[in-house]
């Protein structure tokens, strides 16, 4: 993080997460439900494998493959759900007087919080786990399959994100609940094992890890240039979510 814009929102938002108890709250509640769902998938392989545990793991599962997928979803996720959440609404004046023509640098800060913090600990913990299970050539292949995915979901998250985490107002009320759980178990459901079965076939045959790890490139390519002509119009960041008025007026008197 070379510019110093990126340095202060990566600490603030860091800072914010670790010292407010409301934030951690939200956060390790992410984590726990994405950890439980890891372990459900563990402990899957060995009530429905017959060769127990010591054998089913030395070769790559569906169950494998989801582990680090889902913890990096819900790591993600929480981090995105928290950061709407302000902490103290009164501080955000030192980025409203110092983001400058757009909040672009601000927000490169938060998203390399969320590959530290959600991307890079699961799948280093994955690539040393699968070197040993499987080998180096089928770990290094999984690890950059995944990588690359979570790389994907983390653009997605942050599309046309225009505030600084723990600094704007929020409206409750505005998300409508049922759909956005919905959404979110399609996601969740896309992201870990339907993308893990994919991980799997890629895995037998080189040519098709190949396409598909095109692929994935390709769409983070795009999410990353949509990203960037977003933020040429020189936008500013949110501080205020408030809602629109039922009746517009031309402040006349202003």
């Amino acid at each position: 993080m070379r510019k110093p814009a990126e340095r202060a929102a990566f600490y603030f938002a860091f800072r914010t997460i670790a010292g407010s108890p409301n934030h951690r709250l939200y956060f390790a509640s992410f984590v726990g439900v994405g950890g439980s769902f890891a372990l459900l998938g563990i402990l899957g392989i060995v009530t429905h494998s017959g060769e127990g545990l010591e054998r089913s793991i030395f070769s790559p599962s569906q169950a494998l493959l989801s582990v680090p997928l889902i913890i990096t979803f819900f790591v993600l996720s929480g981090m995105r759900v928290a950061f709407a959440i302000p902490a103290e609404l009164d501080a955000n004046w030192i980025f409203q007087l110092t983001e400058g023509t757009n909040g672009s640098e601000y927000l490169g800060g938060i998203r390399k919080l969320m590959i530290v913090l959600g991307v890079v600990p699961p799948f280093s913990l994955a690539l040393m786990a699968d070197t040993v299970l499987w080998g180096f050539r089928a770990a290094l292949l999984s690890v950059l399959f995944g990588l690359v995915l979570s790389l994907i979901h983390a653009e997605i998250l942050l599309t046309n994100f225009q505030k600084t985490p723990f600094t704007c107002s929020s409206q409750p009320g505005k998300a409508h609940l049922p759909l956005l759980g919905l959404f979110y178990w399609f996601a969740f459901t896309t992201f870990a094992y339907t993308m893990a079965s994919a991980e799997l076939w890629a895995l037998r045959y080189l040519s098709i890890w190949l396409v598909l790890f095109a692929l994935e490139l390709v769409a983070l390519g795009g999410l990353i240039a949509h990203r960037q002509r977003f933020w040429c119009r020189n936008l500013a960041f949110i501080y205020d979510d408030r809602p629109q008025p039922t009746v517009q007026t031309l402040d006349l008197l202003e």
